[in-house]
């Protein structure tokens, strides 16, 4: 069983940032500190609020005792609790994604983009999933953009899964190498999920 959460940082209320900073250690207060951009700070902070509140809710544990750490690839993980989570975002969405076994999450706006990148991006079948046998040149099609960004986060998702960070793109052919996965679409945005079960 897998629990998906899924916020707007626009939504966050001031004091809720201010409590999860506060509860940082300081280490991790000086990463969100060097942060330029208010915004991706947001994200950061938003993307621990959801972590702490998916491992309580899969743990049993109080959010405020939950710990989160990062390992040596830069993966967070909850020091206290046996529960997987993965978080992404995209513009002012967060998303994070918890379960009992490994998984991987990513959020991407569909946005316009030529055929050339599908191209750089996907094998063979996933091309001709995302744009048919004949192709298309320049912009995407409304449903080509759909199975386009499918395709890539589903592929960021499993990347995330692995704990690799993201190598050789056109290696991996999610329409058949990946058995557990699913993808929701949700206000312009898809979240893509991959775990070792889906429920």
């Amino acid at each position: 069983m897998h629990k998906l959460y899924y916020c707007n940082i626009r939504e966050i209320d001031a004091n809720e940032f201010a409590e999860e900073y506060g509860g940082l250690s300081q280490p991790d207060r000086y990463r969100i500190d060097k942060i330029k951009e208010k915004d991706s700070a947001k994200r950061t902070l938003a993307g621990r609020l959801l972590a702490r509140k998916a491992v309580a809710d899969l743990s049993g544990l109080d959010a405020a005792d939950i710990r989160i750490a990062v390992d040596e690839k830069g993966r967070p993980y909850a020091e206290n609790a046996p529960v997987y989570f993965s978080i992404s975002h995209c513009r002012d969405r967060v998303v994070c994604v918890a379960s009992k076994c490994n998984i991987g999450v990513d959020v991407e706006r569909i946005k316009t983009v030529k055929s050339n990148l599908v191209k750089r991006v996907c094998c063979t079948s996933e091309f001709e999933y995302v744009i048919g046998k004949k192709g298309e040149s320049g912009n995407l099609s409304e449903d080509a953009l759909r199975r386009f960004f499918e395709v890539w986060t589903l592929k960021e998702a499993w990347f995330k899964y692995l704990g690799t960070g993201i190598t050789k793109l056109r290696d991996i052919n999610v329409l058949s190498d990946i058995p557990n996965k699913h993808t929701y679409f949700a206000d312009g945005y898809v979240i893509s999920i991959v775990t070792d079960k889906l429920s």
